[in-house]
């Protein structure tokens, strides 16, 4: 089995039940194959991630409510360590048209020299009418229950 082996069976699966939704995956996923695989450590690419139990970089999800296909990804390839991973999600979520994240600055100090086990992670949710997003960022243990979040 190669690397993209899963993500192809996966798309091939819901091709002919939501076809916008699987082209406009397919456009996403590509972007973040190509993204992944030009790492420094192309060995790695697909076996780092810490959004997984295998450390395959992207998560499907399904629900029963609705025919959205949904999932996760990483945001920068194997190299680039947790605390560098949300500018270089803003900078992916960026190529995609995607502007205006409050408050970046200071999530991205409340990372920096901290122990992290994501960094920042993107999620997409592609429907036949359009595709959302959601930018997912981890805050350090300590801070999580502090007034800056609230």
């Amino acid at each position: 089995m190669n690397d993209i082996e899963p993500i192809d069976r996966t798309l091939a699966l819901i091709k002919h039940l939501v076809p916008q939704a699987y082209a406009r995956a397919q456009g996403i996923l590509g972007n973040v194959r190509d993204a992944l695989t030009a790492s420094i450590w192309p060995d790695m690419a697909f076996r780092f991630s810490s959004l997984t139990n295998t450390g395959y970089p992207i998560e499907f999800a399904w629900s029963s409510r609705n025919r959205d296909l949904r999932f996760t990804f990483e945001a920068a390839p194997a190299e680039i360590p947790d605390h560098q991973r949300l500018p270089q999600a803003l900078a992916t979520l960026a190529a995609l048209g995607v502007h205006g994240f409050h408050a970046v600055d200071g999530l991205q100090r409340a990372q920096i020299d901290t122990q992290l086990q994501f960094g920042a992670w993107i999620g997409a949710r592609c429907s036949e009418k359009d595709v959302a997003y959601k930018l997912y960022v981890e805050l350090p243990s300590a801070l999580v229950s502090s007034s800056w979040v609230q």
